[in-house]
């Protein structure tokens, strides 16, 4: 029985949030069921080979750019011109 009570607390806080949210999150909402419906009219829903081949894209693109700047390694073009990046305050920014 307390479970059950702290379930139905936690739906009502969360209930209130929702609702205190909702001029945010309907527009939101509209927005994303609009251009979904948009790109499903352009893009074949049958046809899974459009969705694989911008997944490979997507893929190939973001192992390209983490070969080419792994974490907080500095790119190479900037290395040879002395820039330096700092994640601390108390170091020199550029």
């Amino acid at each position: 029985m307390i479970y059950q009570d702290f379930l139905q607390g936690l739906a009502d806080i969360i209930g209130a949030i929702i609702g205190f949210l909702k001029p945010i999150v309907t527009p939101i909402g509209e927005f994303m069921v609009t251009w979904i419906e948009y790109v499903l009219v352009i893009f074949p829903r049958e046809n899974f080979i459009v969705y694989i081949v911008i997944c490979v894209i997507l893929i190939a693109t973001a192992v390209f750019v983490n070969c080419y700047w792994p974490g907080n390694k500095r790119p190479k073009h900037l290395k040879d011109k002395g820039m330096e990046f700092t994640t601390t305050e108390n170091e020199k920014i550029l």
